[in-house]
């Protein structure tokens, strides 16, 4: 395995900081790699789209607004 997907699976970098690491590495990867370092990638963006929408959803409530 390499960097990206060890600091991937262990956390230590964002999906943006992965895409940004790939970025300088494919060339040396082979095909398939990439396309496994991708997957994880994803699987990344999904996990931090679902807790960003869970954060905000749960600042978000109808307690927090006033009526008149």
């Amino acid at each position: 395995m390499c960097l990206i997907c060890v600091d991937l699976q262990r956390d230590k970098l964002t999906s943006r900081e992965a895409r940004r690491n790939l970025d300088e590495a494919y060339i040396n990867l082979d095909r398939q790699h990439v396309e496994s370092l991708l997957k994880l990638i994803w699987k990344k963006e999904d996990k931090e789209l679902q807790e960003c929408y869970e954060e905000n959803y749960l600042d978000w409530n109808e307690d927090s607004y006033e009526t008149d």
